[in-house]
């Protein structure tokens, strides 16, 4: 199967791996954004919507937002603005794209390095069909996958040449575009030692331990020398994997082990690998959120261990004959290490956008086994790769358009895993957009089933039964709320929030109250008694002494550098007639929000400042 083709015959089949990738992701290009990450990381980013201005790409080195720490993979979404807006055709063809480059580079990659060219091209259009990189390519949010993917195959197309003829400027072209992968998506800090593994084979570029035959890499070095010429690489993982570490502890997105005991994660992440092999193999029931189990599966994990342990030593045995086994094994093992749990990140126990780059290691053992097994027999192998190929392809085209919308994902999501409380909880918030208040009140309460204790799941379900008009469960829920949830002043603002929109003024200010006796100092209840005090265009509900009270106290909680405090107390000067205090408070306002950057706010209070230097005070019902 191994041979050099002309130039012409590579391009085509270049060609061709685009256009299947193409037409296997053909209906993303009719799919929305969901409702899951897509507004934190486009939506409702300000930043991103903003598109690419030196100052968003300032934010983007510098921000923890979402929980990770990746600038270039910002900068791409701001680019993805200047080019398209928010339309999401755009953006979906944008992952399909770059998909599809890293494919081809994959190709070129792998053919440089492996001197085998057909099987490169069956392991670069695994890597482009397989149904397990659909969540990478069709979830908006998830650019950092295929954007680092690009990078990592540019990095191999880049270190391959270097190999040929080592030298400080083929050196310098391998680290921009491993940079460049590190600050997509941090996981990219296995690749020094991945490089190391393809030293082995198929470089052959180690002189210990024994990986095969030398290769064109003219002789072998000391495991030590190709170590310390990785130094540079090594340095770029350690510092992005100490800022991501630190990004995510910060938002506390790491568990910690009192969270999820050690015992728990180990048994996750045997499973979960072989989990994933499973998947690759029969790529079925494949999901947006896999629930974890929270808990030690002894016997899964057990038989996952002898499994892992006997492909270990099935590898390690013919490492010398058939050496493409450990680098592709061990590839697998190595790069999704990352990812597998033993630091986790999130509640889900495994994600098929984790497999992007470690199951091109599977495809590299399979794929040279089988060449191997059919001895270059052509014909023989195209029978058996092409249908596998198509059927792949097929299975990629349906899966991916399951991602239409929110609706048709989360739905497939609580069909196939109806123990999932974060799939509920995502339908739920899509049946509510959508003014199926029913709806949603019922999917709440199943993700509240399955996960009593589940992050603002409580306060949603208030809010949903407000706004349904089901008052009396919804403080029946707020109790339970309050009993279970340790944030339950913020449920408390929220549903007097939801209340004042509705008009239900009275019960809003109680539920501030409430919220203001769990909590005598929270800021944000004063503030919004002593707005309503304040403004209210009913003069029955408004109060200059209790508005003035209440806002000179959060100020005092505060301090003086709230724009939005000062703004409070200014509105409550005027309602108590002294204009002069509240023209020198808002102007104080103003100012604080201009210092942040805060041009809407900013913008609003010179409309209240209007008002008071004209001697009128602020209304609004």
């Amino acid at each position: 199967m191994s041979g050099s083709p002309r130039p012409s015959l590579r391009a085509v089949a270049a060609v061709v791996l685009v256009l299947a990738t193409a037409a296997a992701y053909a209906p993303l290009l009719r799919a929305d954004f969901i409702t899951l990450d897509d507004p934190i990381y486009v939506l409702n980013n300000e930043h991103v919507t903003t598109g690419l201005t030196l100052a968003n790409v300032e934010w983007a080195f510098r921000t923890g937002h979402a929980m990770n720490w990746h600038p270039i993979t910002w900068i791409s979404h701001m680019l993805d603005v200047e080019m398209f807006g928010l339309a999401p055709a755009g953006h979906h063809a944008m992952n399909v794209l770059l998909h599809a480059a890293s494919a081809v580079l994959l190709l070129f990659a792998l053919d440089r390095l492996t001197r085998a060219f057909w099987e490169s091209v069956a392991v670069a259009a695994l890597f482009a069909l397989h149904p397990l990189h659909v969540e990478s390519v069709a979830w908006i949010a998830e650019r950092k996958d295929v954007l680092s993917g690009l990078f990592f195959a540019l990095t191999l197309l880049a270190y391959a040449r270097y190999v040929e003829r080592p030298g400080t400027a083929r050196y310098a072209l391998v680290l921009v575009p491993a940079a460049l992968g590190s600050l997509s998506k941090p996981t990219l800090v296995t690749l020094p030692f991945l490089l190391l593994l393809l030293d082995g084979w198929p470089l052959g570029r180690m002189r210990t331990p024994r990986f095969g035959k030398a290769t064109k890499a003219g002789g072998r070095t000391r495991f030590g020398a190709l170590v310390r010429e990785k130094i540079p690489l090594f340095v770029l993982a350690a510092g992005v994997a100490l800022a991501t570490y630190a990004v995510q502890e910060t938002a506390g997105a790491v568990s910690s082990l009192g969270a999820l005991p050690l015992a728990a994660r180990a048994s996750n992440a045997l499973v979960s690998y072989c989990r994933y092999l499973v998947h690759a193999v029969w790529p079925a029931d494949l999901v947006v959120f896999y629930p974890h189990a929270n808990a030690v599966q002894p016997v899964l994990a057990t038989g996952s261990l002898l499994l892992l342990g006997f492909v270990s030593w099935i590898a390690m045995r013919e490492r010398e004959h058939r050496p493409w086994l450990i680098t592709g094994w061990l590839w697998y093992l190595g790069t999704l290490l990352p990812m597998i749990g033993f630091v986790q990140v999130g509640e889900q126990a495994m994600a098929d956008r984790y497999t992007y780059i470690p199951l091109i290691g599977i495809f590299l053992a399979v794929v040279f086994a089988a060449s191997e097994a059919l001895r270059a027999r052509a014909w023989t192998t195209a029978a058996v790769a092409l249908p596998v190929l198509a059927a792949l392809g097929l299975c990629t085209r349906h899966l991916a358009s399951s991602w239409r919308s929110s609706r048709t994902l989360f739905e497939r999501a609580t069909a196939i895993e109806p123990e999932s409380s974060v799939a509920h909880f995502c339908l739920a918030n899509v049946r509510q957009m959508e003014g199926d208040l029913d709806g949603a009140v019922r999917h709440a309460r199943e993700g509240l089933r399955l996960s009593p204790y589940y992050p603002d799941a409580h306060k949603n379900l208030v809010l949903l039964l407000a706004r349904a008009g089901r008052m009396e469960e919804s403080v029946e829920e707020l109790r339970e709320a309050r009993r279970v949830e340790p944030r339950s002043t913020e449920i408390l603002r929220d549903l007097g929030f939801e209340l004042a929109r509705m008009g239900r003024t009275d019960e809003a200010i109680a539920q501030y109250r409430a919220a203001l006796e769990a909590d005598p100092r929270d800021v944000d209840a004063m503030g919004r008694i002593a707005w309503i005090r304040a403004t209210h265009a009913d003069p029955a509900r408004r109060d200059a002494a209790e508005a003035v009270g209440l806002a000179e106290r959060a100020r005092g909680v505060a301090g003086e550098k709230n724009a939005v405090v000062h703004d409070i107390l200014a509105a409550a000067y005027a309602e108590a007639g002294r204009f002069e205090d509240a023209v020198r408070a808002c102007e104080k306002a103003v100012e604080l929000a201009q210092g942040a950057g805060e041009e809407k706010d900013a913008a609003r209070f010179r409309e209240h400042l209007d008002l008071f230097r004209a001697g009128k005070p602020v209304r609004i019902r």
